[in-house]
């Protein structure tokens, strides 16, 4: 973890249930990935409080007011939270980095 490379975990008193990756981009831009929660976990606001910290962290020391965000296609269900956040869909698509699933784990989504 560096200053252009920061992780926040959200946790129980036994274990991680959500974690978030704020990454500054060579552009400058901030974008935000490796975001999840566990599914026994949700609606209980610790997706918000992980986003909040990213955003946060953007702006107090990137002096960032904007972030991108890559969202898994079949997840359309997560559209509306984002939107509500403030976010908005752009319509660009970009292939699952697939030569990173050693690093970072394989997407795991219920059709």
């Amino acid at each position: 973890e560096t200053e252009e490379n920061k992780n926040a975990l959200g946790e129980s008193p036994t274990r991680v249930v959500g974690s978030i990756h704020a990454l500054l981009r060579d552009d400058g831009c901030a974008e935000f990935g490796l975001f999840s929660v566990d599914p026994s976990y949700q609606s209980r606001g610790i997706g918000a409080k992980l986003l909040d910290a990213a955003e946060s962290h953007a702006r107090e020391k990137w002096n960032l007011s904007e972030a991108k965000m890559f969202l898994l296609e079949q997840r359309k269900d997560l559209y509306g939270w984002y939107s509500r956040r403030g976010y908005l869909k752009t319509g660009v698509k970009v292939p699952f980095p697939v030569d990173a699933i050693g690093k970072i784990g394989k997407p795991i989504v219920s059709e």
